[in-house]
């Protein structure tokens, strides 16, 4: 009986350390943070997670079974997003004071040092294409570290002016365990579609609008539409939103012009409340099934947000270009509209 109490508390240590070893726990320590509701999500793989993380103080722990290595974003405010790299048995300290993202470390783990390190080396560079070339270099040099995935996103897959080549020649970069990931097959596989403008019409579609009423791709004909692809859910797609609403501004009320946001929102009281919220005065519709919805195949969209402009004849102009592209497409295309008549 002695033997038994001596190895009981042994036995419930063994068992505790082997319940860890399939834990990822991470803790976080942020300043300035003003919104004490966090969300965790997985949106680099096919298994798509959405976990919900209350802070107190701007302190949290997050506690979740990983099986195997995982990207994780942690969005932070409803627009900052930080990646951070997990690992079963792992254990992470993510430090940071909002809205610096620049200041954000996460310590433990490979692949979240690893992005430390390149944080590091581009302290101070202001030039964009510095820091480009500084990413592809990493990436060439690292290519099996998981950091290259936010170095993608945020350096060549999020700017104004995507230059889709770019993209394709920065994921040949990668191994092949990056390569296979959903998100970064989707991205290829847009970029390389998109790279040489193939699809040159605007496919037929039919939707339902917010307020229940079929929004159908014959109701554009003779007219510029301005077609948006975006979720509240996705930190570029609310980034976008005050172009767009001056975009709507500047063309909103001219002959022959329409825009049409498409939501890929799972949440409609979370769609419907930023609408509200930000007075997106344009049409709006849902496509609760997101990427794997028909529209979003008809159109190849891979990522968001993701937009373009049709002409008159329904002819693509091109797609998610900056600011003063997308007026000057619009500007032209509202010549064909008068030349159609």
């Amino acid at each position: 009986m002695r033997n038994f109490f001596l190895i009981f508390p042994l036995l419930c240590c063994l068992l505790s350390c082997r319940q860890d070893e399939q834990f990822f726990v991470l803790h976080g320590t942020l300043g300035n943070l003003a919104n004490d509701t966090l969300l965790v999500m997985n949106e680099f793989t096919a298994e798509y997670r959405l976990d919900t993380v209350v802070a107190d103080k701007g302190r949290f722990t997050y506690r979740a079974k990983i099986d195997t290595l995982t990207p994780l974003s942690l969005l932070m405010d409803g627009k900052f997003v930080y990646p951070v790299y997990a690992d079963k048995g792992q254990e992470s300290r993510l430090e940071g004071d909002l809205p610096d993202i620049s200041s954000f470390r996460v310590k433990g783990g490979v692949h979240n040092e690893a992005l430390n390190s390149f944080n590091d080396s581009i302290r101070g560079l202001a030039d964009p294409d510095s820091i480009r070339s500084r990413a592809k270099e990493f990436i060439t040099q690292h290519p099996a570290s998981y950091a290259n995935l936010y170095l993608l996103v945020r350096y060549f897959a999020d700017e104004d002016s995507v230059d889709y080549q770019e993209v394709v020649d920065v994921i040949g970069r990668m191994d092949g365990n990056i390569q296979d990931l959903l998100y970064v097959q989707r991205l290829e596989k847009q970029a390389r579609a998109y790279k040489g403008n193939v699809l040159k019409y605007m496919p037929s579609f039919s939707l339902t609008s917010q307020d229940g009423s079929i929004i159908m791709s014959s109701t554009f004909r003779r007219k510029v539409l301005l077609l948006c692809f975006w979720a509240t859910w996705d930190e570029a797609s609310m980034e976008k939103l005050a172009m767009f609403k001056r975009v709507y501004a500047r063309f909103g009320k001219r002959e022959g012009f329409s825009m049409l946001g498409v939501s890929f929102d799972v949440d409609r009281e979370a769609w419907e409340t930023v609408i509200g919220r930000d007075s997106l005065a344009w049409q709006q519709a849902l496509a609760m099934d997101g990427f794997d919805s028909d529209i979003a195949r008809n159109f190849r969209v891979e990522r968001l947000p993701f937009y373009f402009v049709t002409d008159a004849e329904n002819r693509i102009e091109g797609f998610n270009q900056g600011e003063e592209e997308l007026c000057r497409q619009i500007e032209e295309a509202l010549k064909s509209v008068r030349g159609s008549r």
